[in-house]
């Protein structure tokens, strides 16, 4: 028995000793990055009617998900699902427990979940228009990429790759 539990162990081991477990890090300094896709993700501006940021389905303190058993949704629709965790969101397979879009399609997944009616309805060329009226965007954007606040700046900042196996929004 001892046998075989050994033997079942040595994939963990080795796996524990070999694999990479430093992902490859970011050229240059993406703090700024980092910063403006903090202030999307917690900003419940950018939502049709100014309650719901991406924080208040992907909380924290409940590991980048809700906790709950069927998610609440935008006020008027009805949630159908449980809010999938962040964690690790940058190596999965497909984003939606239906599996519709394909894990390399992370800034579609993240367009979508600002303008579905049942998650954040908010029209894309409305919320370009709110960014561009907050000094504190403007300023973001201007750093952190080098352009004026837009819709897929916005999508793109949320999606790019971190260390850690995670998005710039999110915590490394």
């Amino acid at each position: 028995m001892k046998a075989l539990s050994a033997a079942f162990l040595v994939p963990f081991f080795l796996v524990a000793f070999f694999g990479n477990q430093n992902p490859a890090l970011p050229d240059g300094d993406e703090s700024d990055l980092v910063e403006l896709g903090r202030y999307l993700f917690f900003d419940p501006r950018l939502s049709g009617d100014g309650s719901l940021s991406c924080a208040s389905c992907h909380i924290p303190s409940k590991g980048w998900a809700d906790g709950e058993a069927l998610s609440t949704s935008y006020p008027g629709s009805d949630g159908f699902r449980n809010t999938k965790s962040l964690l690790n969101a940058s190596r999965v397979d497909y984003f939606y427990w239906d599996g519709r879009l394909d894990g390399s399609d992370a800034e579609t997944q993240v367009r979508d979940s600002i303008t579905e009616t049942h998650f954040m309805n908010m029209d894309g060329r409305l919320m370009l228009e709110r960014l561009k009226q907050i000094p504190e965007y403007v300023q973001l954007f201007s750093d952190a990429l080098a352009q004026e606040p837009s819709f897929g700046g916005t999508c793109g900042v949320c999606t790019r790759r971190r260390p850690k196996l995670s998005f710039a929004c999110l915590p490394s």
